[in-house]
C-alpha cells in the first residue's frame, strides 16, 4: 500500500443513489442493494486507499439525476466528475448537453446499448454535439452489441467511447480467446478506451489473464480503473486490492511498455479541453491513463 499512498487512486466508476429522489427501475424491492447509497458509505476506505476522486456514474434513466450528482460532486471534499443519463434520441438532448456542459464536472453521458435501436443513426445529432463539446460517451453493452459500438467508433473518430465492465463480459464465464476476438475490432480505434470495471466477482488468476490481454490489445494508455461500487460482493477495498494484485506484474511482462512511469497530477481544465493524461491507479504499474479531466482543486479553494 505504500505505492498507493504515493500515487493515489482515481476511481472512474462509482454509483450512488437516493430512493427518496428518484426511481431506480432495476432495483428490486428487498434486494441487498435496496437502500440508499452515498459516498459516506465508503469514505473511510477511500481515505485509507488515498482515493483522490473519480467519476460518479448515472444509476437511473432521468436527466434530473445529473443535477443531483453535480451538486454531490460540488459538495464533496474529493474531486468528482459526472457521467449522466440522457435520452440521446430526444429532440431536446442537445439543449440538455449545452446546459449541463456549462458545469466543469459534467464529463459526458452513458449510452445504454442493452436495448436494441431500430435506427442507430438516430443517435447521430447528439453524438456530433457530444464530440463538438469534448465530452465522453460511456458504453454499457453486452458482447453481441459490440459490433454496433465499433461502427459508432468508426463513424465518430473525434468522439471518445469508453467500454464499461471489460466490454460487458462475465469474465468467469467465457474464454479469453473469445473475449480477445470480440474486443480486437474495437481496440483498433484510438478513440475507444476500456474500463477495467465489473470484475469484483472474478477470481485473481482469471482477472490477471484478462488485464494482461487488455493491455496487449489496448495498451496501458487506453485502460482505466473503475470499482463499480457498490456492486462489489467483497467490499470496496477488496475490489481495489484485487485489481492491484492482478496488475502487479504487468510491467515485468511488458504488456504496455509505452506507458509512462511517473505520476501526473490532476490538471485544471474546462470540459471542452479533453485529453488523456497519465493516471496512477493504486500502485498498478505501468500506470494507466485517465480520460476525464477535472479541476485539481475544489472550486472554492485557492
Amino acid at each position: 500500500m505504500a505505492a498507493a499512498a504515493e500515487t493515489g487512486v482515481i476511481d472512474a466508476h462509482v454509483h450512488i443513489w437516493d430512493r427518496s429522489r428518484f426511481h431506480y427501475h432495476w432495483l428490486a424491492p428487498g434486494s441487498p442493494l435496496d437502500h440508499d447509497v452515498s459516498l459516506e458509505d465508503i469514505r473511510a476506505e477511500m481515505l485509507a486507499l488515498k482515493v483522490q476522486g473519480g467519476i460518479l456514474m448515472e444509476a437511473t434513466n432521468t436527466a434530473a439525476e445529473i443535477a443531483w450528482l453535480l451538486d454531490t460532486a460540488d459538495a464533496d471534499s474529493l474531486n468528482w466528475g459526472v457521467i449522466g443519463w440522457l435520452n440521446l434520441e430526444h429532440p431536446h438532448s442537445i439543449l440538455q448537453i449545452d446546459q449541463f456542459s456549462q458545469h466543469p464536472r459534467f464529463k459526458g453521458v452513458r449510452l445504454n446499448c442493452l436495448t436494441p435501436r431500430p435506427d442507430p443513426e438516430s443517435l447521430d445529432p447528439t453524438l456530433r454535439a457530444l464530440a463538438a463539446r469534448g465530452l465522453v460517451v460511456e458504453v454499457l453493452a453486452e458482447p453481441d452489441q459490440l459490433g454496433t459500438v465499433a461502427e459508432l467508433a468508426r463513424r465518430f473518430p473525434n468522439l471518445t467511447f469508453v467500454l464499461n465492465h471489460f466490454g460487458g463480459w462475465a469474465l468467469n464465464q467465457t474464454s479469453i480467446s473469445a473475449w480477445c476476438a470480440a474486443l480486437q475490432p474495437l481496440a483498433v480505434f484510438p478513440n475507444v478506451t476500456l474500463k477495467l470495471s465489473g470484475y469484483a466477482a472474478t477470481d485473481l488468476a482469471t482477472l490477471r489473464a484478462y488485464t494482461y490481454a487488455a493491455a496487449a490489445l489496448f495498451g496501458g494508455q487506453r485502460l482505466i480503473f473503475g470499482s463499480n461500487t457498490p456492486f462489489c460482493p467483497h467490499g470496496y477495498s477488496a475490489a481495489i486490492h484485487l485489481l492491484m494484485a492482478a496488475c502487479a506484474d504487468q510491467s515485468k511482462r511488458g504488456a504496455a511498455q509505452s506507458c509512462a512511469t511517473t505520476p501526473a497530477p490532476c490538471i485544471a481544465c474546462s470540459p471542452t479541453e479533453f485529453q488523456y493524461e497519465r493516471l496512477p491507479v493504486a500502485a498498478i504499474h505501468p500506470e494507466w491513463r485517465r480520460f476525464h479531466r477535472w479541476p485539481s482543486a475544489r472550486p472554492d479553494q485557492p
